[in-house]
């Protein structure tokens, strides 16, 4: 009697009463709880966190790699060490993106850690000041800045410790088209220690799952729950712009992977609750079933992975003018089978 009357005081799915993103902060989106140290590790952080600093110790030139998909909690793990390195020595941290509002309070409130973009002027920087460079998101930097960085840590004689995203996804559909492929394997060949990140903190789940059927429509998920997706169909650009009206007015971030909108570098480190994309009909299936996109496909495909993996809680997809993919995508979301028009390639 009592066990029945716990199960109808709580909800049906108890794990929806839990949202990682409570403890489990970003701490350039939330550096007030960071800077406080109102945050927690995982296990798999707190190993990763203990091997790292054996390996600083016992290392002569510890170049260490921390590899994750985003919202891993990569960049906590950083950010993390750099507090507890900080308290008695100097550290540097470099973001491959422009700098937010977040690092800019880190910068100034956490003593002895200084921030810097990865585009800013390093020419006149004393290297050899710092105990520690730690680089978030280093497969976002130029090949050329990336080897600079570990030139210069070498000769100082200075510990690297950088995160970054493989993009799994991307080079196992697109190996042609792989984001910076050189960089990533800079980053592994320099790596002394290499970790990477199994499993999925603040990482939504049924998106990517969606994510991963929606660039390759043979990778499917079987009955995963999409009901956190919605997949919307805009005539013109006047439609597109009252229902891109609406789900802004409801919270949703407007990210677009074309261009005119949120560009890939202004995405990284950050993540949204709830998220907005548009897909205009530059974008189509090829007869392999991968998604397309036409002359500027590289930025495209990249900067839509980018805006779903960073999705929290919601995500909206408005396709623009092009019957034909809306079906194709809203038949993942339904579960059905293929658009006959490409079905025909098997």
């Amino acid at each position: 009697m009592e066990k029945n009357a716990f199960r109808e005081y709580l909800s049906d799915d108890i794990d929806s009463l839990f949202r990682a993103s409570d403890y489990l902060i970003s701490p350039v989106a939330a550096p007030e709880k960071y800077l406080q140290g109102k945050y927690f590790l995982t296990n798999q952080q707190f190993d990763f966190k203990r091997r790292i600093l054996e390996h600083l110790r016992e290392e002569a030139l510890p170049v260490v790699s921390i590899s994750g998909i985003a919202g891993t909690g990569k960049t906590l793990l950083l950010f993390d060490l750099a507090m507890q390195l900080s308290k008695k020595e100097s550290i540097l941290v470099i973001h491959s993106g422009p700098l937010r509002k977040g690092h800019m309070l880190i910068d100034e409130r956490l003593k002895n850690v200084d921030i810097y973009a990865g585009e800013s002027d390093f020419s006149g920087c004393n290297f050899a000041g710092y105990a520690c460079i730690m680089i978030d998101e280093a497969n976002k930097l130029d090949i050329r800045a990336l080897t600079d960085f570990l030139r210069n840590a070498a000769s100082c004689r200075i510990p690297v410790i950088m995160t970054y995203d493989p993009q799994q996804l991307l080079a196992e559909y697109y190996p042609e088209e792989g984001e910076k492929e050189e960089v990533t394997e800079l980053i592994r060949h320099s790596s002394t220690l290499a970790l990477s990140f199994s499993g999925h903190i603040r990482v939504n789940r049924p998106v990517y799952s969606f994510l991963r059927t929606l660039l390759y429509l043979k990778d499917r998920a079987g009955n995963q729950d999409y009901s956190c997706i919605d997949i919307l169909y805009a005539e013109d650009e006047p439609e597109m712009e009252l229902i891109t009206a609406y789900y802004r007015s409801r919270g949703y971030e407007l990210l677009s992977s074309i261009s005119g909108y949120n560009r890939e570098n202004t995405v990284i480190a950050q993540e949204y609750d709830k998220v907005l994309m548009l897909l205009t009909p530059d974008y189509s299936y090829d007869d392999t079933l991968h998604l397309r996109v036409g002359s500027q496909a590289k930025l495209s495909l990249q900067l839509l992975y980018e805006g779903m993996s960073r999705t929290r809680e919601n995500l909206c997809l408005i396709i623009l003018g092009d019957r034909k993919l809306f079906s194709q995508i809203l038949a993942i979301k339904l579960h059905k089978g293929m658009h006959p028009a490409i079905s025909k390639s098997f």
